[in-house]
């Protein structure tokens, strides 16, 4: 089977990134909402049970105008109503640049009274396929009604050694392009077929 394989073909590229998220609790340009809770959207935006959702600007520096460079979107829930802190379901979504339309998707329990939260990786789109990873989150200042967030994301990506798949035996081998300058590599074996995907290393 294809598993038998998996330490031969599978080497990883790391890659670190460091964002900061600005969220902003209030007015016009707020990006956090309650839509659920114990009193519905009365409900405290900290209380047990509330579920908000997220649409955090991503920028490059610290500052709040700082340059864009997309959206944290998603929501969270507070499960616990002895600790402070929710459990998030967030998609980190690029806008600009080389990573323009890929996505890398975040899931964990946010704490608030840590100094230093940690999240994972957990997956991604386009660039970001496969990835998989953490992410650790610390709260840097307030400037007016937004909290400004360093957001410090270590990850990998499955990179796949060709020259290791020429050597399985029983099996032939074709290769496609794919639109994100990937490639799928289809192993056809006597009795059932395979298919690893591969993606370009992240620069």
């Amino acid at each position: 089977m294809l598993s038998s394989y998996s330490s031969n073909l599978a080497a990883a590229s790391e890659v670190n990134m460091v964002l900061y998220l600005q969220e902003t609790l209030s007015g016009v340009d707020a990006t956090i909402q309650t839509v659920a809770g114990l009193n519905g959207t009365s409900s405290g935006m900290l209380a047990f049970g509330t579920v908000n959702v997220r649409d955090h600007v991503v920028t490059e520096g610290p500052h709040p105008s700082s340059k864009v460079l997309g959206r944290m979107q998603g929501f969270e829930a507070r499960p616990d109503p002895k600790n402070t802190g929710f459990h998030m379901l967030s998609s980190i979504i690029f806008q600009t640049g080389k990573y323009n339309g890929s996505s890398l998707e975040i899931q964990g329990t946010n704490r608030f009274s840590l100094p230093q939260r940690e999240v994972s990786v957990v997956g991604g789109t386009g660039r970001f396929r496969y990835a998989h990873g953490y992410a650790l989150l610390d709260f840097l200042h307030q400037t007016g009604q937004t909290l400004s967030f360093k957001f410090n994301i270590t990850f990998r990506m499955p990179q796949i050694d060709i020259y290791s798949l020429l050597e399985c035996h029983g099996c032939s081998l074709f290769t496609m392009l794919t639109p994100m300058q990937g490639k799928c590599i289809v192993l056809e074996f006597p009795k059932h077929r395979s298919i690893v995907s591969w993606n370009a290393m992240v620069a």
